[in-house]
């Protein structure tokens, strides 16, 4: 799973990539720092290219709730251990729904 830090125009966010799940974690407006998880389909054209599909309404996506951490500063060290945090929770669901 490749992961980045980074800071945008909205602040410190973490980014997580694997090839079928994409976790962030971001400070939202609410001033919580929260951490999604949401499944991805990938598949190819028939040209020949690879394109990456999000389905917010599908089964999948629509039963993962977003892991809340507490109000604090968004930075770079607190959004990569609510992030690294994150990991492990998500890990979690998603080994339980292979095993299932």
């Amino acid at each position: 799973m490749k992961t980045s830090i980074r800071k945008d125009h909205h602040g410190w966010n973490a980014r997580s990539l694997s090839f079928d799940c994409e976790i962030t974690t971001m400070k939202r407006y609410s001033g919580r720092i929260v951490s999604t998880m949401h499944y991805l389909d990938s598949f190819k054209t028939e040209n020949g290219f690879e394109m990456t599909e999000y389905s917010p309404f599908s089964e999948r996506n629509s039963k993962l709730q977003p892991l809340v951490h507490s109000e604090t500063r968004a930075t770079e060290k607190t959004i990569a251990e609510c992030h690294r945090q994150a990991l492990l929770h998500f890990d979690h669901i998603y080994s339980n729904i292979l095993t299932k």
